[in-house]
């Protein structure tokens, strides 16, 4: 089966009564109209990802500006 979020909202619903919100950390982190808009908030950040971990799926994984960076750990997560 192919993955998507629906399908994974299906299956959430059948066995947890639940629906994964995959809208709220980015909205719940401020960056709901995207990481080309944090400027707009914020600067001087340096973000870093474990790119094992899947929170760095909705992270911030590249360079913004000069001044909110981004580094990648390719084999990193957050408890290494």
């Amino acid at each position: 089966q192919t993955w998507s979020v629906d399908a994974l909202s299906a299956g959430c619903r059948r066995e947890f009564h639940a629906a994964p919100r995959p809208a709220w950390m980015p909205r719940s982190m401020g960056m709901a109209r995207g990481a080309a808009h944090l400027a707009d908030a914020t600067s001087h950040v340096i973000f870093t990802n474990g790119l094992l971990d899947p929170w760095s799926a909705q992270s911030v994984t590249q360079n913004v500006s000069s001044t909110l960076v981004a580094i990648n750990i390719p084999d990193g997560s957050h408890h290494s």
